[in-house]
């Protein structure tokens, strides 16, 4: 039925009535381990998050379907605010000087408002330089 060539893929023998995916003869472990979970196939656009952070490991209470790539990152952000010690529902971490900032002092962006004046004010003498030379 399934023949194990590495630990993160399985060689899969399925019928052709199945559409849900293109066919493949290899998929990933943890894929197969969340659709058996879940009770029926997942569609490509769901990505599956690994709460650890391990890849190899795919127990099902280390496994979140995710319903699109967006929540998956967003996944992974809150992560890394909360790795930093901060919280991820008040703070963000700042593209730039990579420091734990309070929603009210980013730009809306991915940087706080004093790298993106820096930024900004960097690319104004920039161009007043070219022009004046």
């Amino acid at each position: 039925m399934s023949k194990s060539f590495n630990s993160a893929f399985l060689r899969i023998q399925r019928n052709i009535e199945q559409k849900s995916r293109p066919p493949k003869k290899y998929r990933q472990r943890y894929r197969i381990i969340a659709e058996r979970a879940l009770g029926k196939p997942l569609a490509l656009k769901h990505p599956v998050h690994h709460v650890d952070r391990n890849r190899r490991n795919n127990a099902n209470t280390n496994l979140v379907i995710c319903e699109d790539a967006a929540y998956h990152w967003l996944l992974h952000v809150r992560q890394r605010v909360l790795d930093a010690g901060g919280d991820p529902n008040t703070q963000r971490i700042c593209g730039n000087c990579h420091l734990l900032k309070n929603f009210k002092e980013m730009n809306g962006e991915n940087e706080c408002k004093k790298c993106h004046n820096e930024r900004w004010n960097a690319n104004r003498r920039k161009r007043k330089a070219r022009v004046t030379n």
